[in-house]
């Protein structure tokens, strides 16, 4: 189940203190599996939050790499 950050439902979420980022599954089965709009991702950034779309596929196979990525973003 996605979380939901401003009205913008985000399939994964990583946190560590005050900072977070969001992945946007691209082509994750179901209801969310349509990429987040340009224009949605543009005015979460300006709000200071970051969503990062990501292919499912990539996910699945470079996972280990891409949370380290996301661990020294945040």
């Amino acid at each position: 189940r996605a979380t939901t950050v401003a009205g913008v439902a985000v399939d994964l979420l990583a946190c560590r203190g005050d900072r977070a980022i969001g992945i946007d599954l691209i082509g994750h089965p179901g209801e969310f599996r349509s990429a987040v709009e340009q224009e949605r991702i543009r005015v979460l950034a300006r709000a200071g939050f970051n969503l990062l779309p990501l292919g499912l596929a990539e996910w699945q196979t470079r996972k280990g790499d891409i949370l380290k990525e996301l661990l020294s973003f945040l």
